[in-house]
C-alpha cells in the first residue's frame, strides 16, 4: 500500500513542476474548462445521464463518462429492480429487452468490466438490498485473467464491502483509491491528448451534450431505455477486410492468460451470494470471429480450454451456461462481427440458441 501511495505522490510532484511553466497556465485552464472527458464535473454528467435512463427514455449522443457512477445512480435511485438484469463487459451491451418477453430487463454492463467490477456491481446490489430476480452475468477470458483494468477504482468501496461480506481472498484492492483519482485529474490537466481533445470538443461543443428522445427511435450511437447500447453507423458496418486485419492487430495485443483460480473463487462466492438472495444466476459467454480465436487457440493458455472450465464451472454450481468463445458452435460467420471482440446485434439471438449447460432442479 506504501509503495503504491509513494508512486502516486511522486506523479503529483512531477504534475506540479509542470504547471509552473507558462504554457501550463493555457494547458491546464483549456482542459479543466472544457474537460472533454467529464472528468472535473463532479459527477453532475452522470446524475444527468442517470436522470434520463431511469425514466427508461432513450439518450442520444451520450460519451465520455463513468459508466460505474452512473450504474451506481441508478441502483441508487430506481424505485423497483427489474426482473432480469445482465452485468459483464461491453460485448454484452447489445442484449436488450427483446430477449426477455413479459419482463422487465435492464442492461448494467459496464465496458471494459472484470472481476473486481462485477464484486463491486455485487456489493452495490447486496448494500441497497436492491437484486433483479434473474441475473446473467458475462464471463470473458480476460473477465477472470491475472492482469485487470483498474476503471472499476470508481466503486471501490463497493468491492471492499463484497471482499469483506464474502470473506474473498488473494483480489487486488486498493484501500484509498483518493491518490488514484488525484493521480487522474492531475494526467488530464498537464495532458497534451486531452487538451487536443479539449479543443476538439470545443469546436463542436459537444463533449456535454447529449439528447433525451423519449420513446422515439435512435440514429446515433447511445443508449436505450433499458441500458443496451445503440452503435454509430459507422462502428455498425461490417467490414470483413478490415475485420482480418484488425484481428491480426488484436492478437498481438491481447493477452489472454491462464485462469486465474482466485478470480474464479470469487466468481463461485458471488453466485452462493445469489443463492441466498433468491437470484437465479446465468452465465453467458460470446464468440469471437474466428481468424482471432483460432490465433488464440495457437496458444498454451487458449480459448478451448477455458470455454471447457467454465461448462465445468458451470455444471458445479448448477447455473445455466449460454453461448460459446467458439463463432463455429453459434453458426457465425465474419459478417456476425463489428470487430474481432463484439459480435452483431443480430447474431447474439444465435447466441442464446445455445444453451451448454441447463440447471437440474432439486
Amino acid at each position: 500500500m506504501i509503495k503504491i501511495e509513494l508512486h502516486y505522490m511522486k506523479k503529483i510532484v512531477k504534475h506540479l513542476l509542470l504547471l509552473l511553466t507558462p504554457f501550463a497556465v493555457l494547458l491546464v485552464a483549456t482542459n479543466y474548462y472544457v474537460d472533454a472527458g467529464n472528468i472535473f464535473n463532479s459527477g453532475k454528467y452522470e446524475q444527468d445521464i442517470s436522470n434520463v435512463l431511469l425514466k427508461q427514455h432513450n439518450i442520444e449522443g451520450v460519451s465520455n463518462y463513468d459508466e460505474r457512477i452512473v450504474f451506481k445512480n441508478l441502483v441508487s435511485n430506481i424505485d423497483t429492480m427489474p426482473d432480469v438484469a445482465v452485468i459483464g463487459t461491453s460485448r454484452t451491451l447489445p442484449l436488450n429487452k427483446t430477449y426477455f418477453p413479459n419482463k422487465s430487463f435492464r442492461n448494467l454492463a459496464l465496458s471494459h468490466s472484470n472481476i473486481n467490477d462485477i464484486i463491486a456491481q455485487i456489493g452495490i446490489f447486496d448494500s441497497l438490498h436492491k437484486f433483479p430476480k434473474e441475473l446473467y452475468i458475462e464471463t470473458t477470458p480476460f473477465f477472470t485473467c491475472k492482469t485487470l483494468g483498474d476503471e472499476w477504482l470508481s466503486i471501490a468501496a463497493f468491492q471492499h464491502y463484497t471482499i469483506k461480506k464474502l470473506n474473498i481472498k488473494n483480489i487486488e484492492t486498493i484501500e484509498h483509491p483518493k491518490w488514484y483519482f488525484l493521480k487522474r485529474k492531475l494526467d488530464a490537466l498537464t495532458s497534451i491528448s486531452y487538451f487536443q481533445s479539449c479543443i476538439k470538443n470545443f469546436r463542436k461543443k459537444s463533449n456535454r451534450r447529449f439528447k433525451d428522445i423519449g420513446q422515439n427511435a435512435m440514429h446515433l450511437y447511445g443508449r436505450y431505455g433499458d441500458g443496451s447500447i445503440n452503435y454509430s453507423k459507422e462502428y455498425a458496418i461490417v467490414d470483413t477486410i478490415k475485420l482480418i486485419a484488425n484481428s491480426k492487430i488484436f492478437e498481438q495485443r491481447e493477452n489472454v492468460e491462464s485462469f486465474d483460480n482466485n478470480k474464479l473463487d470469487a466468481l463461485d462466492k458471488i453466485i452462493k451470494l445469489c443463492n441466498q438472495r433468491n437470484v437465479k444466476v446465468s452465465l453467458i459467454m460470446y464468440p469471437f470471429v474466428q481468424d482471432f480465436y483460432d490465433a488464440m487457440n495457437s496458444k498454451e493458455n487458449n480459448l478451448k480450454k477455458m470455454e471447457l472450465q467454465l461448462i465445468q464451472f458451470a455444471v458445479k454450481h448448477n447455473v445455466k451456461l449460454v453461448g460459446t468463445f467458439d463463432p463455429r458452435k453459434a453458426n457465425l460467420n465474419r459478417a456476425s462481427f463489428y470487430d474481432p471482440l463484439h459480435c452483431t446485434i443480430e447474431a447474439i439471438e444465435n447466441v442464446f440458441k445455445l444453451v451448454q449447460h441447463e440447471p437440474i432442479s432439486i
